[in-house]
């Protein structure tokens, strides 16, 4: 059984700011990153930072990195809540050496939704 409300991303970066996760879809569109369940959205993330342990090298301190400068929370809002959420209405391509990220950004109030949500394991 689905859950009634999506699970969404909120990655906290290093400067404090939160972002709700966005996806490029296949047509270049930009698409809320949701998933079924919590369960779902945590493996998500875990996979991929396994999946870059493995290749072992420098690719485990780019993950490494990446996990310590996008911290992502997963959470349960709807669309109208995440829209109040909203700074701005705009996307932006968040990125350092490790890495990058699509997101609108959020208002402060977003950490406390943040800090109540799920995190992935990834070191």
């Amino acid at each position: 059984m689905k859950d009634e409300k999506p699970w969404v991303c909120i990655i906290r970066t290093t400067n404090d700011s939160c972002y709700l996760l966005m996806t490029v879809k296949e047509d270049k569109k930009m698409g809320v990153t949701a998933f079924e369940s919590q369960v779902e959205g945590i493996r998500s993330f875990e996979k991929t930072y396994y999946e870059y342990r493995e290749r072992g090298g420098t690719w485990v301190g780019s993950i490494s990195l990446n996990a310590l400068c996008y911290q992502p929370s997963i959470v349960s809002l709807t669309l109208e809540e995440a829209k109040a959420l909203f700074s701005e209405s705009v996307v932006m391509h968040v990125r350092n050496v490790a890495g990058s990220f699509y997101g609108v950004p959020l208002k402060p109030e977003a950490k406390a939704i943040w800090e109540a949500g799920e995190k992935p394991m990834a070191i």
